[in-house]
C-alpha cells in the first residue's frame, strides 16, 4: 500500500558535522565565556570572520547536539542570516547554524575598533579553551587536529600546563614546544568525518496537523444532476523518517492516520414520466416534477497516507503519494422545492394532481444513508509549503494540499426513480436518495490549507 515521488532545489555542498567523542575534557569556567560576549556587543558578525564556538552552545539552531571536537577549532562564517534563521551564522565545513551569542570572535578580515574590542573581550575564553586542549591526552589532540584538517579548518594551539618552578643554580634547558602534525595514518571508525559525505544527518519526525478546504465526491450519474462543491476538515497524525543527501536536503517516507469530515452532493430539478398499473389492472401515467432538488452527501472518513517526503534547506517541503481513504459513516440530507405528482387515468380521462389517494409528497426534507457499498477510495495526495524552524529543533509548517482519486464503488443506476409511487398504497410515496438513485461511480477531490507542528528528533547516521 505504499508509494513515492518528487522535487529538487539547489544548496551548497560541504561536509556534514559528525558526532565524534573527544573523551573526558576539563569543564571550562563558564563565567569567562559569559563575560566574553558583553564587551563589543555592537559588533555584527560578517561573512569571512573567524570564530570559536562557545561552550555554552548545547545545540545548533537546527536542533542537533554539537560534537565535542568542534569547540577546539577556529571556524569561518560562510553565511550571515537566512530565511529559516534571520540572525543565524552558518559555519563553513560543518554546515551548521549557530546564533551570534554562540560565537567568540577570533579574527575578522575587516578590523574595526568595535571588532577589536569584541576580539579582545572574547580572547580570555579562547585562551581557556586552548588550556583545556593542552590538558588532553595526545591521542585526543590528534583527533581534533585530524577532524579540523578534514573540514579544512584550523585547530586551536594547545597551551601545555606549566611545570612547577624549581630552585636550581643552573637554568634548565627549555624543552621544545610540542607541535602536533596531522596524522595521515590516523583513521576514525564509526564516528569519522568523511569528505565524500557518506555520513549524513537523519531525522525522525512526529507531526500533528489540521487541514481544511473545498471537497467534492465527484459523483458520476446517469442523469443531468450536477455535483455540489462541499468542504472537508481533517486532523492528521503522522510519522516520517528522513535521510540527508549530498546537498543536505532531507528525503524520507511519511505514514500516518487522518480522521475528519467531508461533504459533497448533487443538485438539479427533476421531470420524470412513467406508467404504473394499479392492483385493479388500471394503467396510470405519472408525471413527477420538482423545481429544485438538493442533496448533501456527508461522510466521516479515515485516511492512511503513504507518501514520499522531501525537505529543502531553505525551508520548503513536499509530500506526495497515495492516501487510502475509508468512509466509515455516510449520511445524506435531501430537500425538495415545488414538487408536483400528477396521476392521469387514461381509460377514464381523469387527471389527479397531488392527492394522497394517487400520490403526494408529504414533506420537503428527507434523510438516509448513501449506499456506497465498498467504501474505499484510493487517492493521489500532494502537500507542499514552507516551515519555520525553532531553536528547540522543532518546526511549524504552513502549506497547501490536494487529493484526487476514484473509489471502488460502482453500481447500475439505470431504471431507478427518485420518487417512487406504490400503486397499492399511493399515500406511501418512496423517496430515495439522489446518490443512491442516479450515481454510477463516485470519486473524491479536495484542496485546501494545512497547518502542522513538527516534533523533530535529529541524529547522525
Amino acid at each position: 500500500m505504499f508509494i513515492i515521488a518528487m522535487l529538487i532545489l539547489a544548496s551548497s555542498y560541504v561536509v556534514a558535522d559528525d558526532n565524534i567523542k573527544v573523551g573526558n575534557v576539563a569543564e571550562p569556567d563558564s563565567s569567562l565565556q559569559a563575560q566574553a560576549i558583553k564587551p563589543g556587543d555592537g559588533y555584527k558578525f560578517q561573512v569571512g570572520d573567524t570564530i570559536v564556538i562557545s561552550k555554552e552552545t548545547k545545540r545548533y539552531l537546527t536542533g542537533e547536539e554539537p560534537s565535542k571536537w568542534v569547540y577546539y577549532v577556529r571556524h569561518i562564517i560562510q553565511q550571515v542570516g537566512g530565511k529559516r534563521f534571520p540572525d543565524g551564522l552558518l559555519i563553513k565545513g560543518i554546515i551548521s547554524w549557530i546564533g551570534p551569542e554562540d560565537a567568540l570572535l577570533a579574527g575578522t578580515p575587516k578590523p574595526t575598533p568595535v571588532a577589536e574590542e569584541r576580539k579582545e573581550a572574547d580572547a580570555p575564553a579562547i585562551i581557556e579553551r586552548r588550556e583545556e586542549m593542552g590538558k588532553m591526552e595526545p591521542e585526543e589532540q590528534k583527533r581534533i587536529v585530524n577532524n579540523a584538517e578534514k573540514i579544512k579548518a584550523e585547530p586551536l594551539e594547545p597551551i601545555m600546563p606549566q611545570e612547577p618552578k624549581q630552585e636550581v643554580v643552573q637554568e634548565p634547558e627549555q624543552e621544545p614546544l610540542i607541535v602536533i602534525e596531522p596524522n595521515e595514518e590516523y583513521t576514525e571508525t564509526v564516528e569519522e568525518v568523511v569528505e565524500d559525505t557518506t555520513r549524513r544527518r537523519q531525522l525522525d519526525r512526529f507531526t500533528i496537523g489540521v487541514r481544511g478546504g473545498m471537497a467534492s465526491l465527484m459523483e458520476k450519474t446517469d442523469s443531468k444532476m450536477k455535483n455540489r462543491i462541499g468542504y472537508d476538515v481533517l486532523l492528521d497524525l503522522q510519522y516520517a523518517h528522513y535521510w540527508a543527501n549530498r546537498k543536505d536536503h532531507l528525503f524520507g517516507l511519511l505514514v500516518g492516520v487522518s480522521a475528519g469530515f467531508a461533504q459533497g452532493g448533487l443538485k438539479d430539478n427533476i421531470d420524470e414520466q412513467y406508467t404504473l398499473t394499479s392492483p385493479e389492472g388500471i394503467a396510470v401515467d405519472y408525471t413527477v416534477k420538482s423545481d429544485k432538488v438538493k442533496e448533501a452527501n456527508r461522510q466521516v472518513q479515515l485516511e492512511v497516507p503513504i507518501m514520499f517526503s522531501m525537505i529543502l534547506n531553505n525551508g520548503f517541503f513536499l509530500n506526495v503519494g497515495p492516501r487510502l481513504m475509508l468512509p466509515v459513516y455516510t449520511p445524506y440530507k435531501e430537500t425538495f422545492s415545488g414538487t408536483d405528482i400528477v396521476a392521469t387515468f387514461n381509460d377514464y380521462g381523469v387527471t389527479v394532481p397531488n392527492e394522497i389517494a394517487t400520490g403526494k409528497l408529504l414533506k420537503d426534507e428527507y434523510t438516509g444513508k448513501t449506499d456506497n457499498k465498498l467504501k474505499l477510495n484510493i487517492l493521489l495526495g500532494l502537500e507542499l509549503g514552507y516551515e519555520w524552524q525553532f531553536k528547540n529543533g522543532h518546526s511549524l509548517g504552513l502549506g497547501a494540499y490536494a487529493d484526487y482519486g476514484w473509489s471502488l464503488f460502482k453500481q447500475d443506476a439505470s431504471g431507478n426513480r427518485l420518487i417512487d409511487i406504490n400503486t397499492g398504497a399511493p399515500s406511501k410515496v418512496n423517496v430515495n436518495g439522489a446518490a443512491n438513485t442516479f450515481t454510477e461511480k463516485m470519486g473524491y477531490l479536495d484542496a485546501g490549507v494545512k497547518l502542522a507542528y513538527h516534533f523533530n528528533f535529529w541524529k547522525m547516521k
